[in-house]
């Protein structure tokens, strides 16, 4: 397993529902179907519900959020990033990413083997795919 190769996606997302053209749904399961749909990522899970508390606009702020923990190789991060934003109701969402530098090999592996290639990827990551 080389070093740098995958990484931790983490973002929240509002605890209550949205409305959508398929009804009320919840934006983690958009983001988490989502990304899984596209194989961006290999795994997303979802935890909380939690209570954030910040500043918006020069207020103090507190919500119920949840937050999801997305795995995926580094090359398909910018991806992942991307597709968060465009289908996130937040202006500016939360989206903070860890490189995973040490992790059971054999886990680590099947990340890289069920994300898609990316054609960002240096050719060695996009050999782990085959």
């Amino acid at each position: 397993m080389e070093k740098g190769n995958y990484t931790l996606v983490m973002t929240t997302v509002p605890g209550a529902p949205i409305k959508t053209e398929q009804g009320e749904q919840k934006v983690g399961d958009i983001l988490s179907e989502g990304l899984l749909k596209q194989q961006l990522a290999a795994c997303v899970s979802t935890h909380g519900p939690i209570t954030s508390r910040y500043w918006w606009q020069g207020k103090l702020e507190t919500s119920v959020e949840y937050m999801l923990l997305i795995k995926t190789r580094t090359s398909l991060a910018p991806d992942v990033q991307q597709f968060i934003k465009e289908h996130h109701p937040y202006k500016i969402p939360e989206i903070i990413a860890f490189d995973i530098s040490d992790g059971n090999e054999d886990y680590l592996t099947w990340i890289g083997a069920s994300c898609r290639y990316s054609p960002r990827a240096p050719k060695k990551d996009n050999d782990l795919h085959k």
